[in-house]
């Protein structure tokens, strides 16, 4: 890749490439006179698309991760203090949940593999307060033996994305770990979390029946987006409770996939981001 120009160890120097410290510690002091336009220059570069057909590389300005973090600062209420166990792949929705605890103080715990009894271990030894995972996983965490049995107290927020959590697993998941769970929605071309439903919504659709509906939802647009509706396949807004596809609007949305109009002109058809995803508006 002739565009890189410089590349970074993270462990340990070798041959080619220097460590990350090491070079930090050979940086001048003097802040350095960037001129950065958030709107329009490219800040983020991500890879998506191989469920459904080849990876692509997504284009998107400085944007996307500021307002991502913004928003996980505003929903998540972690400044200062918080502590977020990193078990998810940083190069997705957990690396811009990641920076948005950066950008609140907050310290990250990296874990090398997802295996179930040390996420429970960490939980515990360093009193995290947010974790991210895809509900299969949760799913396998409530069938460790006595689980009940451990000291989650420090828990604020346990997030699911990625896939529609089962509503009597949330309602587990809320015995044994409290009242932090949470959902939201997010896609590599838009950022996340573009939707939200914090823990005092949830626990309240577990304990009113009328509400119970509540717990099949990703929760309401975040500031990430200017707008957020559902589309038929002629391009027509539904009204609530019509089912169609999830599309947006905002300035995080991608600028364009890398050497790919087509596809470019597809997902921006109709002045709107079409996500792939099917869905409906609820009443709120």
């Amino acid at each position: 890749m002739p565009s890189i120009k410089l590349a970074l160890c993270v462990d340990k120097s070798t041959e080619r490439d220097d460590y990350l410290f090491d070079w930090i510690a050979s940086a001048s002091t003097e802040e350095p006179s960037v001129d950065i336009d958030l709107l329009n220059d490219i800040g983020f570069q991500g890879v998506t698309g191989g469920t459904t057909g080849l990876p692509k590389l997504t284009l998107s300005s400085y944007m996307l991760f500021t307002k991502c973090a913004n928003a996980f600062r505003k929903h998540m209420h972690v400044e200062g203090g918080g502590r977020n166990l990193v078990v998810a792949p940083i190069t997705h929705a957990g690396g811009m949940l990641m920076q948005g605890m950066l950008a609140a103080g907050a310290t990250n715990y990296m874990i090398q593999t997802p295996e179930p009894n040390a996420i429970l271990d960490l939980l515990e030894q360093q009193e995290i307060t947010t974790l991210f995972l895809p509900p299969t996983l949760v799913y396998v965490l409530l069938k460790i033996p006595r689980i009940e049995r451990r000291d989650f107290s420090s828990m604020r927020y346990l997030l699911t994305a990625g896939a529609p959590m089962a509503a009597n697993k949330i309602e587990e998941a809320t015995k044994v770990f409290g009242n932090v769970m949470c959902q939201g929605l997010g896609q590599t071309e838009v950022g996340f979390p573009v939707t939200f439903i914090g823990p005092a919504e949830t626990s309240e659709a577990i304990s009113d029946s009328s509400k119970r509906e509540r717990l099949s939802s990703c929760g309401k647009s975040c500031e990430v987006l200017d707008d957020l509706a559902i589309m038929d396949e002629a391009g027509n807004l539904l009204p609530v409770g019509e089912q169609g596809e999830i599309v947006m609007k905002g300035d995080t949305v991608i600028k364009n996939y890398l050497n790919d109009e087509v596809a470019t002109l597809e997902v921006q058809r109709y002045g709107w981001h079409h996500t792939g995803d099917v869905g409906f508006l609820g009443k709120v």
